[in-house]
């Protein structure tokens, strides 16, 4: 019976793994999750096709594809993010600035560590990038006329041209970023 019951365990985790590359496949965002004893990333379907790099990685901070994403700085950023989790610490969410076509560009990351309470030490780690370059750099335009105004007693009217008018969509972006 041992035998049946962990078949029957392989075949639900095979499922709940089909599920989750099927939400995932869904959205935008790039979803990933991180194995800390066995030093393994596995990302979903598409994300693996989207970055070139394959569903289950060993090693991925000496993977060269992956390491040419992170822009100057943002790798040891997110490494000491990382070694800053604790049983108690156990989540982060905060922007992070990645290569992406050769372009730099702003992404919003939430990551959630599972922890190990007995051995105290994390098991994984799972994340999402969401991609808010176009909101966070018109939020830089904004503060920027703002700053001028301050700063040159020019009035902000003369300085409205600058900052360019938000569509429906762009305010719902923007107000998904303040969230």
């Amino acid at each position: 019976q041992g035998g049946s019951h962990g078949s029957r365990t392989v075949d639900y985790l095979v499922g709940e793994r089909q599920k989750i590359d099927f939400f995932t496949s869904l959205t935008d965002e790039i979803w990933f999750e991180y194995f800390f004893d066995t030093k393994v990333l596995r990302l979903p379907r598409k994300v693996s096709f989207k970055l070139s790099v394959a569903q289950e990685t060993e090693n991925p901070f000496e993977n060269k594809i992956i390491r040419s994403y992170f822009a100057g700085g943002e790798y040891e950023r997110l490494t000491d993010i990382v070694k800053s989790f604790s049983a108690e610490s156990t989540y982060y969410e905060g922007e992070i600035r990645l290569t992406c076509d050769g372009e730099k560009r702003w992404f919003r990351i939430s990551l959630q560590t599972e922890w190990s309470h007995d051995e105290n030490k994390p098991i994984s780690l799972f994340g999402m990038l969401s991609d808010i370059d176009e909101p966070y750099v018109r939020l830089e335009k904004i503060e920027a006329v703002g700053e001028k105004a301050n700063c040159a007693d020019v009035p902000v009217s003369q300085l409205q041209n600058e900052v360019l008018s938000l569509t429906a969509a762009q305010a719902n972006s923007l107000m998904q970023y303040f969230k």
